[in-house]
């Protein structure tokens, strides 16, 4: 039943624009066009915020390697 009254409200909103159903689905299936590369795009976008912060993290693992390495090799220096 509230199938058929969202179908009709839906055919009076149409009816004022002056476009049927079948234009509307035409509409969608240009704009699923672009959908794959809005996709490869923020997937691959997330990549890179992924690896720049792992590569952070990586720097400052390293940052304190060194930085004991160095102590320890001035210690050794009489």
């Amino acid at each position: 039943m509230l199938k058929r009254i969202f179908k009709k409200i839906w055919k009076r909103i149409l009816g004022k624009f002056g476009k049927k159903d079948s234009d509307y689905s035409s509409d969608y299936s240009n704009d699923c066009k672009g959908q794959g590369m809005i996709e490869y795009v923020i997937v691959a976008s997330l990549i890179a915020l992924l690896c720049l912060g792992m590569m952070r993290d990586l720097g400052a693992v390293l940052k304190k390697r060194v930085e004991d390495l160095r102590k320890q090799i001035v210690a050794n220096i009489p």
